[in-house]
């Protein structure tokens, strides 16, 4: 007869956590605390990579209005890119014209 992790005895085929359960040590109940355990460490993982993405967004932004606020120059290549996508996206939708009026 052995003894549990907290020093009662231990019937025979039980789990040594989890003395309750008639199954020997790793019993599904030890399975399943680890399981909650890790799936409790991905989320936590997951929260905190989510916060740094925000507060990194953030400074990206501070960044961009001090810029937008000083830099005349910024602001110029900000209305060029706005054209250049504008355009690049005209010329796709021609070229999907052209496509489809070739293959019907």
């Amino acid at each position: 007869m052995g003894y549990d992790i907290h020093g009662n005895k231990l019937e025979p085929g039980h789990c040594e956590v989890h003395p309750w359960v008639h199954q020997e040590y790793p019993c599904s109940q030890c399975y399943a605390d680890g399981d909650r355990l890790h799936q409790k460490d991905r989320q936590k993982k997951q929260e905190n990579e989510q916060e740094k993405a925000y507060y990194e967004a953030m400074e990206q932004d501070h960044w961009e209005s001090i810029a937008r606020e000083k830099s005349r120059k910024y602001k110029f290549l900000c209305f060029l890119s706005k054209i250049l996508t504008a355009w690049a996206n005209a010329i796709d939708t021609e070229k999907k014209n052209i496509i489809n009026k070739i293959n019907p």
